[in-house]
């Protein structure tokens, strides 16, 4: 499983080069996250090339998500399908995602949230 990294000033975009989202490749996603936290730098995962992703897949993203933000970090995902985007929308928590149609958005998003936390101070943001 693989994907494609690009990094910006203070975020990574991830972008998996294949068409599910399976265990493997949310394990490696979940690896570089981490490495994203310890490097205090945000992510978005750009699903624009994903068609189905595994049911039991939905919490783990839900827990990146967690992770990220307790953190204080931003988290976003962009591009999917409706299919997957139905998938990962089944999970009860589903509704704290930041998910928008284009990676564009993901990245306002995630730019702005940045620069709240630098206007806030970094210990009195919270989502």
């Amino acid at each position: 499983m693989k994907y494609n990294i690009d990094t910006k000033e203070n975020f990574d975009i991830i972008t998996p080069i294949n068409d599910t989202f399976n265990q493997e490749l949310a394990e490696k996603i979940h690896s570089f996250l981490s490495t994203s936290i310890l490097k205090k730098r945000s992510a978005i995962i750009d699903f624009s090339s994903i068609q189905s992703i595994e049911n039991n897949l939905s919490q783990s993203v839900i827990d990146w998500h967690h992770e990220m933000y307790d953190s204080n970090l931003s988290f976003a995902l962009c591009g999917m399908n409706d299919d997957v985007k139905k998938t990962l929308l089944e999970n009860i928590e589903s509704d704290i995602l930041n998910i928008t149609p284009k990676q564009i958005e993901a990245i306002d998003i995630v730019a702005m949230e940045g620069l709240e936390r630098e206007l806030m101070g970094d210990d009195d943001f919270d989502f």
